[in-house]
């Protein structure tokens, strides 16, 4: 099973919400990711968006792989006033468990 969702690992999880919405808003306005987003009960792409602490981006990323998940296609995106590292924070993360899930 593949999933594909925006990642991002930040201190604000609200603020990553809303980077994602606006990164991802094309995607929220065509039918098949509205009928997507309304299935997953989310109004935006923020609300199915895996923001948060390195360790609550392993946390979630975990219950996804038992959940039965065999291929992650991360969506990286950036958050707040330094892009760059936050998406490195994500990126290493996201490398410590290529192998390990």
């Amino acid at each position: 099973m593949v999933a594909a969702l925006p990642v991002a690992v930040c201190a604000d999880t609200d603020l990553a919400r809303r980077a994602a919405d606006e990164l991802l808003a094309r995607y929220a306005g065509l039918e098949v990711y509205h009928r997507q987003l309304e299935r997953e009960g989310v109004s935006s792409p923020g609300g199915v968006a895996i923001t948060g602490t390195e360790a609550g981006v392993e946390n979630r990323l975990r219950q996804l792989s038992d959940l039965g998940v065999t291929e992650f296609w991360p969506i990286v995106f950036p958050v707040g006033d330094d892009p760059a590292s936050s998406r490195l924070r994500t990126r290493t993360v996201l490398a410590s468990l290529a192998t390990a899930l």
